[in-house]
């Protein structure tokens, strides 16, 4: 009796219940953002690059997340400005294919196109398939709007490689300020 009088007058056991609850906070804490990236394991496919800015969108969010409810210091917009943009790209990223407005204006001019399944020869081992535009109707309207498609995905890799620089500017320039 005289040893648990003699600690608590030592303040131990106040001392002991702090370290419990912090304790219990660190590993709730870390079972939580366990648990919180899972969906990455469990949906990811490994040669997917869409599946990467899910993920980088859903760190930078959470960075973001946690400079709102510092109770640390507050954040200057300076610091949010450039993260929410560079979330903003990394959505972009996963979810748009930059080919597609010019592609629209090409369906526009073209016609939309409609798949047609070719004839399955002997030696061939895969069926095939081929697209039909209803305005391309001479071999020169389809040289021509071969040679328009490679331009629409030469204009749709121009605009994402502006995206990729834009964050990777904006990554060089602040990443090393996004911390608590």
């Amino acid at each position: 009796m005289r040893f648990i009088e003699y600690i608590r007058d030592l303040g131990l056991i106040e001392g002991l219940k702090s370290y419990a609850i912090d304790t219990y906070n660190v590993v709730h804490e870390r079972v939580s953002r366990t648990y919180a990236y899972a969906k990455f394991g469990y949906s990811n496919a490994d040669f997917d690059h869409a599946y990467l800015w899910d993920l980088v969108e859903f760190k930078l969010k959470r960075i973001h997340r946690c400079f709102k409810e510092s109770a640390v210091r507050k954040h200057p917009r300076s610091y949010m400005a450039p993260l929410e943009q560079a979330i903003k790209l990394a959505k972009r990223f996963s979810e748009k294919d930059y080919s597609d407005p010019y592609f629209n204006k090409l369906q526009k001019k073209w016609g939309k196109g409609r798949f047609v399944k070719t004839a399955k020869s002997e030696s061939e081992k895969y069926t095939t398939y081929r697209t039909i535009r209803v305005k391309v109707k001479t071999p020169e309207d389809k040289k021509q709007y071969l040679k328009e498609m490679r331009e629409c995905w030469k204009a749709g890799e121009r605009d994402r490689k502006k995206d990729i620089q834009k964050f990777a500017k904006i990554i060089e320039k602040h990443s090393q300020s996004w911390w608590d």
